[in-house]
């Protein structure tokens, strides 16, 4: 009869089974709200109006202003008022 022989013994096979718990970890991200004001230039439009009485014997224009070819001579000055625009 043959005898046994001694058992061989190998390494071992590890098998893992992995289970996940979860573990939170902060991530802070600052936001800063900013209010600015911008300065911006916008053209004001200012109208004043000038009402001159006048008769033929005075001259409201100076003589050095020349007249524009459209103007009536004698027409009599309109009155306006003075207007302002706001944007």
């Amino acid at each position: 009869m043959i005898k046994p022989c001694k058992p061989i013994y190998c390494d071992p096979e590890y098998i893992v089974h992995d289970t996940y718990i979860p573990r939170y970890v902060p991530y802070i991200h600052p936001i800063i709200h900013v209010n600015r004001k911008n300065i911006v230039n916008v053209p004001q439009h200012i109208y004043q109006s000038q009402t001159r009485e006048m008769s033929s014997s005075t001259r409201a224009v100076p003589e050095n202003v020349r007249k524009k070819a459209g103007d009536r001579p004698n027409a009599s000055p309109k009155r306006e008022a003075l207007v302002f625009f706001f944007f």
